[in-house]
Formats: C-alpha cells, sequence, structure tokens
C-alpha cells in the first residue's frame, strides 16, 4: 500500500491526490504500527512506516500554504504516533524525533511555521498544537501561548490542547508540574478575552481537566491555584449573564456553554478543594448569577421532556451550588418546585446528588470513612455538615415524585434507583440544624 501510495504521489501533483495519499500513507502507518502480526513479521514492515512519515512530512513543508493539505498531513501524523502502544516506546521516541526535528530550508521549525502560516485558522492550530502536545508535552504548547499572548486564536487552540493533554490517565511528573503555570496562563487569556465566549467555553474545560486530574495531588495543586481558576469562572459567568439559552442566534448558544463549562470548572473546583470553595463561591453576587443560571436552563427545558445538553448542564449548576448553599435547598426545593412536570429536572438533580456523593468519598483523606465522616457525603453547602439528604428524605422524595409523575420514564426509574442505592449507605437520622452559619438561607426562586 505504502508503494501504490508513492507511485501515485510520483504520477501526479494534483491537489486531490496528494491528499488522498497523505491520508493512506497515514492509515497505512498507523495500521502497520498498530497490528496484531507476530512481533517479527511487523517489525519487518516498520520501515515501510517510517518512510510513509517522512513522505508525510516532505508534503506537509512543500505545502505549507495549503490550510487543508497541512490538516491532513498533522492528522496522518498523530494517527500515526497514536497506533504505537506501550510496547513500541523507541518506535515512538524515533517518531517524535522525526516530526520535531523537521526544519525548513531557514531551520524553523515546521509545526511552528504551521502555526504562523495560518494564525486565523483555528481548527488547523488546535489540531497542530495537539500534536506538538503529544510530540513535546504540555510545555511546548504552553510556550506557543505564551509567544503569541495577543492571538486569541493561539489562545484558544492552545487551552484545547492543554485540555486533552490533562486527560491522559498518567501524567508525567513534569506535566504536573506545569499545572499551576498553565492556569494562570489560562486564566490570564480569558481575562484578556472576556467577550470571546468560545475561548472562555474551552479554557473552563482545560482548567476543570487540569483540577480534575490532580485533585487527588495537593502538592501539585495548592490552593492559589484553585483561587485562580474560581476567579477566572465566575468573570466568564458574570459575561453570560441573562442571556438566553438556545435562542435563535448563535451568540444565546455561546452563552449556554459557557455557562455550562463555567459550572463545571467551579464544581471541579469544589471536588477538589472544599475547604477553598467554601470562602470563595460566598463572592457578592455571585450567589445570585448561579441561580440566575439555574433558572434560565431550566426555563428551556420543555415540560415532559429530555434535553441531554441541558440536563448535563443544570447538573453541573446543581453541584455548583451545593458549594454555597444547603443541598436541601439545592435539590429538594428544585425538585419540588419543577420536577412534577419536567423529567430532565429530575434527572439532574438524581444526577447531581450521585456526583455529590462520588466526589466526597474520592477526595483525599476519604478513604476510611467513619460514621460522622459519612455526612459529609451529602452535606449542604460544605457550611455544616449535620444538613445531610438524609436527614431530609431525599430519596423518598426522589421516589415519590417518579412514580407519581413519570413512572413509565425507564431512565428516571433507574436513575432514581442508582440514587437510593448510594444513599443507603448514608447513617440515618443524621442530626440537622436547619440554619447555615451565614444567618440566612436563600431558595430556588428566592423562597
Amino acid at each position: 500500500i505504502v508503494d501504490g501510495a508513492l507511485y501515485a504521489l510520483r504520477s501526479s501533483t494534483d491537489r486531490d491526490t496528494v491528499y488522498e495519499v497523505v491520508t493512506i500513507l497515514g492509515r497505512a502507518a498507523s495500521s502497520i504500527l498498530g497490528s496484531s502480526l507476530p512481533e517479527q513479521q511487523r517489525q519487518a514492515h516498520i520501515p515501510h512506516a517510517g518512510v510513509a512519515v517522512e513522505v508525510i512530512l516532505q508534503v506537509m513543508e512543500h505545502r505549507i500554504t495549503d490550510a487543508q493539505m497541512v490538516m491532513a498531513c498533522i492528522r496522518a501524523l498523530k494517527e500515526t504516533l497514536d497506533a504505537c502502544n506501550e510496547s513500541q516506546v523507541v518506535i515512538r521516541e524515533a517518531l517524535k524525533t522525526a516530526i520535531s526535528s523537521k526544519k525548513d530550508a531557514r531551520g524553523a521549525n515546521l509545526l511552528g511555521l504551521c502555526i504562523s502560516a495560518h494564525c486565523s485558522h483555528e481548527i488547523l492550530q488546535s489540531v497542530v498544537l495537539e500534536l506538538r502536545g503529544a510530540l513535546e508535552g504540555v510545555r511546548a504548547v504552553l510556550t506557543e501561548m505564551q509567544n503569541n499572548p495577543t492571538i486569541e486564536s493561539v489562545q484558544l487552540s492552545g487551552a484545547r490542547a492543554i485540555g486533552t493533554l490533562y486527560e491522559e490517565v498518567d501524567l508525567d511528573h513534569a506535566t504536573k508540574g506545569l499545572a499551576v503555570e498553565c492556569l494562570q496562563h489560562i486564566s490570564d487569556s480569558m481575562t484578556a478575552a472576556l467577550e470571546n465566549r468560545i475561548l472562555q467555553q474551552h479554557s473552563c474545560f482545560a482548567m476543570y481537566s487540569i483540577m480534575e486530574a490532580l485533585r487527588d495531588e495537593p502538592h501539585w495543586l495548592p490552593d492559589e491555584a484553585i483561587v485562580v481558576a474560581i476567579r477566572a469562572a465566575v468573570a466568564a459567568l458574570a459575561s453570560v449573564s441573562g442571556i438566553p439559552d438556545k435562542d435563535h442566534n448563535t451568540g444565546s448558544w455561546d452563552a449556554m456553554y459557557v455557562r455550562k463549562e463555567c459550572m463545571r470548572c467551579l464544581g471541579g473546583c469544589l471536588q477538589a478543594r472544599p475547604s477553598v470553595c467554601k470562602t470563595l463561591l460566598r463572592v457578592p453576587g455571585l450567589a445570585q448569577d448561579v441561580w440566575t443560571a439555574l433558572e434560565t436552563t431550566i426555563t428551556n427545558i420543555w415540560d415532559h421532556l429530555h434535553d441531554e445538553d441541558l440536563e448535563e448542564t443544570l447538573t453541573l449548576e446543581l453541584i455548583a451550588i451545593s458549594s454555597f448553599q444547603p443541598l436541601h435547598v439545592a435539590l429538594t426545593q428544585t425538585l419540588v418546585r419543577w420536577g412534577p412536570t419536567k423529567p430532565a429536572v429530575v434527572r439532574a438533580v438524581a444526577d447531581a446528588a450521585c456526583d455529590l456523593i462520588r466526589g466526597a468519598t474520592t477526595r483525599p483523606g476519604s478513604e476510611k470513612l467513619s460514621e460522622i465522616d459519612a455526612a459529609f457525603m451529602v452535606v449542604s453547602a460544605l457550611d455544616n455538615p449535620r444538613q445531610a439528604l438524609a436527614s431530609f428524605d431525599f430519596a423518598g422524595k426522589l421516589s415519590a415524585c417518579v412514580k407519581a409523575n413519570f413512572p413509565n420514564d425507564e431512565r428516571l426509574v433507574e436513575r432514581c434507583t442508582l440514587t437510593s442505592g448510594f444513599l443507603a449507605h448514608v447513617p440515618p437520622g443524621l442530626p440537622f440544624d436547619p440554619t447555615p452559619s451565614n444567618g440566612h438561607m436563600r431558595g430556588v426562586g428566592g423562597a
């Protein structure tokens, strides 16, 4: 296949032909490296994969001004790199060296030239930075962002790439050590481009990915870094306050996704470091912004219908609210007010309860739960650990709502059963004090 593709390339310089050859070479190389052939047979074919990679690099170098061709080359190289399994460390490193060391006639790095040649092409920059991240690690992506602080497309692409890189299962120490610097730079880029909603959206997700990856390793993620992320997410949330969801314009949809990722980020802060969030999430006006976001989301959910996008957004909003309001306010009152007509709200309430319980059981120091510690799994607001959902018979209210209004909705019945199972592990009869320590309580809709 590789020989045939090379023959086609030598026979024609037609753009479409070259494009197809690049795609074929990428798939052929990845098939060789990822094949299940006996090791001896596979090793015999590996030089062909090397030839394919070299040809792809030459095409990219000679057609660097063609954005679609460059994207095809980058994706082919990424596909080849991803095909290397853990036992092919030497081959993977050789591929990295071949790609990273490729220079143009002036000695400039080829991947850097791709970014410079297409500074306004966000998708291309994103795939280039993803490849650079896979080749050179987070430092290469962060450096590119730091070298181009005023180019929003580079900041957006970099945030996307960093979010993807921190989602990897096994992070090396170098990547972990860059977490604080990444959070600070992403926060700064968000502040400088507050009106760029796509940038805000992906930046919030990148910060969430970092916190989720290092939530059990506070020595890599100090409290000060969490503070930086919270402030950036709060500013992004305020920038879209009052804009309706899913209206008939692009800006409305963008605002919905900004709210969604802001809430995901705030929820990630809560799960990673509850003690910090307890103080910072009482920022003046933040509670009102989050409640407004919650009500905006619910208003856009049709009665008697599910909406996966809005259900996920609502779940994230409820988790964020739980960081500064009692859970019986955030969840039970939401369930009582909107649950009877909106199955999507019921599902989101149940999901939020499950996620909060899971988060409490996986935080550092939660491995051995005493009977008192179990209250923290379902506690309200991190404000008073005695106020637990079990004390308000949350599982009973959830079950009653589903049975009375949606008995034939299998999704809700299953979710209700799961939530009840989580709550069954909480000691019954937990004492509670219905008055938060701040002396007042605000419910949904001002209750």
